[in-house]
């Protein structure tokens, strides 16, 4: 009988383990993470919870943007790691329960670096962007929603927030660099919620470090169980830099934290600290990549690169084509880039013109990666290097899948130039690596330079 039962046990912890990496690349370890490319993979995940498997001490990670209509674990813990890895999920949930958000419940969880957007929308309680159910010591790091919460429930508590239902009594939610920009509404008659967190239990713990609340709308008429900004119910939480915005400051929500209605984006980023950035007219943070949206945006990175921000192990992406010609070169001698930048596809418009040292998109890279991106408009310089990618090489750097119909120019007269289509120079101890290029411009130097 022995034999049996522990035969039977077994199999079931086997049939979990397989149930878990059915559909899904990857072991779920750090290096090896279960990976998610696809809304089929979602499903299969998200019904993998639903069967029990609650992934503990696993990961799973992001592998594309994808779209999600499912909920994960119906009345099931999440208790690994999910890494959005600078991706976005878009959400169209629907539900009639008690509770509607991407997790139904998480238990001793990490959520982090992800961005959410869409709809959540109930005729019931606890919508939310990320998680019903907060149970155990959970935390959401770098994550933000854009997405648009809802419930029709006409009386009694809701429980809904930006982020996050319902924390449970004994439990500890942490939360850091996080920020909400989407909206919250609530049916006339509905008592409770609204803030970042919807409601908390006696003796639960919510601890909020470098967070931001910029709704676009708040439609609430909560008076019940203490309705905060950031956190709401039995306990206050604890608050450490954390900001709101003017909608939130004019709501009926208990207000906790910095108002920030008379701050720059720009200051409110600083004021957040490392990693927040403005991007589309909102402050974020860094989810695994920065995002550019507009020549503004690009003139904003370029002069971090030119303070001393390598971004080295990091990804800056477009998000968008910038046809507004950027007139700023990102780097300087002193300052390398030696992350990733990926275009995504889109094109740059440049209009650069220098006198000095060298003249192009990037002035050094060091052990950079540049992919994906087309190129155009002029980069003209009186002097040495003008190109379109990058005027010096240094380190081990990579150019792929790049093209330019860019027309560079230098007017120097005499001497040498080192201009090129893609490069200025490679240095002598660099190595570049250049895969899947074409340049399509023009290169115009004076009949008396070298």
């Amino acid at each position: 009988m022995k034999t049996i039962k522990l035969s039977i046990l077994l199999l079931a912890l086997l049939t979990i383990g397989q149930v878990k990496a059915q559909g899904l690349s990857g072991s779920g370890t750090t290096d090896d993470p279960y990976l998610i490319s696809s809304s089929a993979d979602w499903n299969t995940f998200a019904q993998s919870v639903t069967n029990d498997s609650t992934y503990a001490g696993q990961t799973v990670k992001l592998a594309a943007d994808i779209a999600v209509t499912e909920m994960v674990g119906l009345y099931r813990a999440f208790s690994g790691t999910l890494d959005g890895d600078g991706h976005t999920i878009t959400l169209a949930l629907s539900g009639s329960g008690e509770g509607t958000a991407l997790f139904y419940w998480i238990e001793n969880a990490t959520l982090k670096n992800l961005k959410a957007q869409g709809t959540v929308t109930t005729t019931d309680r606890r919508p939310a962007t990320f998680a019903v159910i907060v149970n155990g010591n959970s935390t959401i790091s770098n994550c933000w929603s854009t997405v648009a919460v809802l419930s029709t429930r006409t009386s009694g508590w809701v429980d809904g927030g930006g982020f996050v239902g319902r924390v449970s009594s004994g439990a500890t939610l942490n939360m850091t660099d996080c920020a909400f920009h989407g909206s919250v509404t609530f049916t006339e008659g509905a008592t409770t919620g609204g803030g970042m967190v919807g409601y908390t239990q006696s003796n639960a713990t919510v601890n909020l470090t470098n967070c931001l609340y910029s709704p676009t709308s708040l439609t609430l008429n909560v008076s019940e169980y203490n309705p905060r900004v950031f956190v709401s119910g039995s306990v206050e939480g604890n608050l450490n830099n954390c900001y709101y915005n003017a909608v939130a400051a004019a709501s009926v929500l208990g207000k906790q934290g910095t108002d920030a209605s008379d701050m720059t984006n720009e200051a409110l980023a600083a004021a957040l600290g490392e990693g927040w950035h403005v991007y589309n007219g909102m402050v974020v943070p860094f989810t695994g990549k920065y995002y550019i949206n507009s020549a503004a945006e690009w003139n904003a990175f370029a002069t971090t690169v030119n303070n001393g921000t390598s971004y080295s192990g990091q990804t800056v992406a477009l998000t968008t084509d910038i046809p507004t010609a950027i007139t700023t070169m990102a780097g300087t001698d002193s300052h390398p880039f030696c992350g990733t930048f990926d275009g995504d596809g889109h094109t740059i418009t440049l209009a650069l013109s220098g006198s000095g040292p060298g003249t192009a998109l990037f002035y050094l890279i060091e052990g950079a990666t540049l992919k994906n991106l087309k190129v155009q408009g002029t980069v003209t310089t009186s002097e040495y290097r003008p190109a379109t990618f990058a005027a010096f090489v240094e380190g081990n750097s990579t150019i792929s899948n790049c093209w330019s119909t860019v027309t560079v120019s230098s007017t120097k007269t005499s001497s040498w130039v080192d201009g090129g289509g893609f490069v200025g120079r490679v240095s002598g101890t660099a190595s570049l690596n250049m895969t899947g290029c074409a340049f399509h411009g023009s290169v115009t130097f004076e009949p008396s330079a070298t």
